[in-house]
């Protein structure tokens, strides 16, 4: 038997860095002696005095990687000849002169936010400081050279203070990954702006200010309830006081900041989340804005800058914006916009997008009612309503107000999605929509009908969903490549089948939909595999088995030349047939009469009408009529008269009971006219 264990609580306790430590090094190449009594992991802040080498330097680099602040501007480099240990940097000799920062020097550091170089500092090598998380760095006046890739993927480096009277020669890759030059501010001494701006890469900054004592870029200014960071001359608006805020935001071009005339220029992510407002206007100064700006706000109307060029993802996603201005120079647009509640919407003339989506994938507008766009704008066209991208190739939004009937022309090739249209009932696919993904047609609450195109692909899940008045759709031939299809459609009753490979709808096509649903093919080889509780509705003379039923009683009378076609089932009524290239409509009875001497075995097209919706036809050819048994039809009430208790009901084409249990007397009185007469389309001439 074994012994109860002792029970133990173990406590974890996680420390972050929080030693500063100061060395005065005397001795290059000693900086590992001095901090052989301090645990590495827990140094914060480091400050160095003294004279240092690039020995000290790697040292700091590969052993004390949790540093946030280094400041070595008051020590002097050392030449020294060493090797760095890390093989995959050793890209120059053992050699490292005086006053020269080596290569790879700190990269690797990403928790570095604050450095301070030396300020005797002469060379900078390449690759020196890649991947900092620094958003400020000051190059000391002494600096004669600077390397290539030294500040790449500083992803937060958005601040240059450059002290040298004269701007030094540098290659393009030096700020690769960072926000400089083209988002960046750079700082110059008084009278040297000229030389900064006629040097490449220098002159490509956003911002060339002469400065000696730049501020902080921490500085914030509020102004009307709005706070703005300040960057250079430029602010940006980040947040707000929600007691101090009106209720009509108006941003202004300046605000007065630091002894400047800050100009507005950029919004930045999430800057109104949860605002309490009724409109928000832009500057036209603003050029660049974030994403989710207006989540959980209760703006209703926004006026966007019209200098605003590229639309971010989501970055207009308010749940009660009804009015959109969106900016007028706008060239770019990526699922940009989510607003449920958005009534109108205008696209510019620049207006461009790699996908052609604006946005509200699986969000949904879901009170869009117009949608218009500039007549330069090339990009897209509305057709009917519907905003399309490419020509008609990429159906992309159905305004949520479209009624009746939606015909998806032969030319679209892709949907984006058909969604939250109440007022739609029935979907037609034209011939060359490709494919369709997932939740492509959904939310549409008295849709009864769609109509999908051959050939088509379904590969996504859901691709047709929450549709609670479908009652029917046509399918043809057709891939599908992920489970559930179809899901969520508690009213389907009739899948139409125009198939001529076979289908499959068994296993996991379905999910919560209707188990009452039959199928209705109209060829003579259904070719279907349907789920184990519904049925096949087949043509006349087709083999039945468990699954297949026919929709109509077919037989041939050889002898007579006669073939009669009786409706079996509700919901059929037969338009017409034709034999052997004759149209011929039968009487009320269903019979129909050919020549039997020219072709015994007649070919018959049998045109018929499935529940007032669906349009269907079976080719009878010869060879499977010759195995259609022949029979004695009798002859039909335009032939004898019926006797005086045969009675029919007559309908006109609307559907309108004109006569119910119509005796022959009653049927001979008609006008002339197409009625149904028993399910049959009878013609009356006079």
């Amino acid at each position: 038997m074994k012994e109860p264990c002792d029970e133990y609580t173990l406590t974890v306790e996680v420390t972050t860095p929080d030693i500063e430590k100061t060395v005065n090094l005397t001795t290059p190449g000693k900086l590992s002696e001095a901090l052989k009594d301090t645990e590495l992991s827990q140094i914060a802040s480091l400050t160095i005095t003294g004279t240092i080498n690039a020995e000290d330097l790697w040292f700091i680099r590969d052993n004390i990687k949790s540093i946030k602040a280094l400041d070595i501007s008051e020590a002097s480099i050392a030449p020294c000849e060493a090797t760095d240990p890390v093989e995959s940097f050793q890209i120059s000799g053992p050699e490292h002169p005086a006053d020269a920062l080596p290569a790879y020097a700190f990269t690797g550091l990403s928790k570095l936010e604050l450095l301070n170089l030396p300020k005797n500092l002469k060379h900078i090598e390449s690759n020196s400081m890649m991947n900092l998380s620094i958003s400020r760095i000051e190059l000391p006046a002494s600096l004669q050279t600077i390397g290539l890739n030294v500040f790449f993927d500083c992803i937060n480096l958005k601040t240059v203070i450059c002290k040298m009277n004269q701007a030094v020669s540098i290659n393009e890759c030096v700020f690769t990954n960072t926000q400089c030059p083209s988002s960046g501010v750079l700082y110059v001494p008084s009278g040297t702006i000229e030389s900064y701006s006629s040097t490449s890469v220098w002159q490509d900054f956003a911002q060339i200010i002469e400065n000696e004592n730049p501020p902080l870029d921490n500085d914030v200014v509020t102004y009307e309830g709005l706070k703005y960071r300040i960057h250079g001359k430029a602010l940006y608006l980040f947040g707000y006081e929600q007691a101090q805020l009106p209720i009509e935001v108006v941003i202004p071009d300046a605000i007065p900041a630091n002894g400047y005339d800050c100009k507005v220029l950029g919004i930045d992510n999430s800057a109104m989340q949860n605002a309490e407002m009724h409109s928000f206007t832009m500057s036209n100064t603003i050029t660049t804005i974030g994403s989710s700006i207006f989540t959980g706000s209760t703006v209703v109307k926004v006026h966007m800058s019209d200098n605003i060029k590229y639309l971010p993802f989501n970055c207009i996603n308010g749940d009660y914006i009804e009015e959109l201005h969106l900016p007028e120079n706008a060239e770019s647009i990526c699922n940009s916009i989510y607003c449920e509640r958005l009534k109108k919407l205008h696209l510019p003339k620049n207006l461009k997008s790699e996908i052609g989506y604006l946005g509200s994938v699986g969000m949904g507008f879901k009170n869009l009612e117009e949608i218009t766009i500039d007549p330069e704008n090339e990009e897209w066209s509305v057709h009917d309503g519907i905003l399309y991208w490419k020509g008609l190739s990429h159906l992309i939004q159905v305004p949520n107000n479209k009624e009746g009937e939606l015909i998806i022309p032969n030319a679209t090739t892709n949907i984006n999605i058909i969604e939250f249209c109440d007022n739609i009932t029935n979907i037609q696919f034209g011939d060359n929509v490709k494919s369709l993904n997932n939740s492509t047609i959904r939310g549409c609450n008295n849709l009864k009908h769609i109509s999908f195109n051959n050939n088509i692909i379904f590969s996504g899940n859901s691709v047709i969903s929450d549709l609670p008045s479908l009652e029917s759709i046509t399918m043809q031939n057709f891939i599908w490549s992920y489970d559930n299809c179809f899901a969520n459609l508690g009213s389907l009753k009739y899948v139409y089948l125009l198939n001529e490979n076979p289908v499959d709808f068994s296993k996991t096509f379905y999910s919560e939909v209707n188990e009452a649903h039959d199928y209705f093919s109209s060829s003579l080889n259904p070719q279907a595999l349907v789920p184990e509780n519904s049925k096949i509705y087949v043509p006349g003379g087709v083999k039945t088995n468990s699954q297949y039923e026919e929709m109509w009683k077919y037989q041939i009378d050889r002898i007579n030349g006669k073939i009669k076609i009786q409706p079996l089932i509700p919901g059929l009524v037969i338009d017409g047939v034709t034999i052997n290239g004759t149209f011929n409509t039968g009487n009320s009875e269903g019979i129909y009469n050919y020549d039997v001497t020219t072709q015994p075995n007649p070919v018959v097209d049998v045109a018929y009408t499935l529940h007032e919706r669906q349009p269907m036809t079976t080719y009878y050819d010869e060879q499977f009529n010759s195995s259609i048994p022949d029979i004695d039809i009798p002859s039909g009430i335009n032939d004898i008269m019926a006797e005086d208790n045969t009675t029919n009901d007559i309908y006109n084409l609307q559907g309108i009971l004109i006569k119910r249990d119509a005796t022959q007397a009653d049927i001979d009185n008609l006008p002339t006219g197409i009625y149904i007469i028993n399910g049959n389309k009878v013609t009356i001439m006079k």
